[in-house]
């Protein structure tokens, strides 16, 4: 039974950890979403300013939801650790809480040339 539920433990931190770096993912799409409306600015006009603010509010809130699935994460990391000790197998870090400070991800969009 004790290995059973080791498994599952494990099981469920993955899934969170899982779904924590999807959040992370969707929240770097909108990143670059941002990034793409700057170099499209002139050529949308007033909706440029529309589409900004609800990046803006997509990205506060995905920044929330990764906090939350963060914490999620840390402490399902600590009741697996409880269930095996600290020298199991899952891995003993999370991505850092400021996903700024992670690997650089960003992506440049490369200069146009003309129109497509």
């Amino acid at each position: 039974m004790g290995d059973d539920l080791i498994t599952l433990a494990e099981r469920e931190y993955q899934r969170r950890l899982a779904a924590l770096h999807d959040t992370r993912a969707t929240l770097a799409e909108v990143d670059a979403a941002l990034r793409r409306l700057a170099i499209d600015r002139a050529r949308l006009g007033d909706v440029a300013d529309e589409r900004a603010r609800e990046l803006r509010t997509r990205h506060a809130d995905l920044l929330e939801v990764a906090r939350v699935q963060r914490a999620e994460a840390q402490a399902q990391r600590e009741l697996v650790q409880r269930y095996q000790g600290p020298t199991g197998p899952e891995p003993s870090e999370l991505p850092p809480e400021d996903p700024g400070t992670g690997p650089p991800t960003d992506y440049v969009q490369p200069p146009f040339s003309g129109p497509l």
